[in-house]
């Protein structure tokens, strides 16, 4: 199974190369310097995670984050906003732009660390629930036409219980089927 991989984009090439040290040894990471950047790797890279900063030249990591949310190549990927600006208001914003996690910078390495390992699991767990999702809906379907034909079966039943010739049957058994 291969490494997981992390975007980040920050405007700061020290934050990068600190991520990139902190994270290259348990994951694949790339990099993108602006928020313009970003959304172009996330789409081509198809990262399993992103960190965002939040103050960066030209788009800002909210406005990056919305737009991540609404392709759908991106909208599952998780976000974690790397940023400088810890006060509520700016976490808040973080999660309300649909961010699943903020860690404010200077961050410690143990920290990001199992917050993405957390997200991992998270990730495994909701694919765990969409696969069991898919095979509850296949299975109620199967018994929907199971149904369905065993409810043709006993109007059929019905239909020839008086029946006292071939032709008759055949005739109730085409007036049955026909209703379908």
């Amino acid at each position: 199974m291969s490494a997981a991989k992390v975007l980040v984009v920050d405007d700061d090439k020290m934050v990068r190369n600190i991520v990139y040290r902190a994270l290259s040894d348990q994951y694949e990471v790339v990099a993108a310097e602006n928020g313009l950047a970003g959304l172009e790797k996330a789409e081509s890279e198809k990262p399993d995670f992103v960190l965002l900063d939040v103050e960066m030249p030209g788009m800002n990591g909210y406005e990056v984050c919305d737009k991540l949310k609404q392709n759908p190549l991106t909208y599952d990927t998780p976000i974690l906003f790397l940023s400088s600006h810890g006060g509520l208001r700016e976490r808040m914003q973080g999660y309300e732009m649909g961010a699943s996690d903020y860690i404010v910078k200077p961050f410690e390495t143990e920290e990001l660390m199992a917050k993405l390992k957390l997200l991992s699991q998270f990730k495994l767990d909701r694919e765990e629930l969409s696969k069991r999702a898919q095979s509850a809906s296949e299975t109620a379907f199967m018994a929907m036409r199971g149904s369905s034909e065993l409810g043709l079966a006993i109007q059929f039943i019905e239909a020839t219980y008086d029946a006292d010739n071939f032709e008759s049957i055949a005739q109730r058994f085409f007036e049955v089927t026909t209703r379908i």
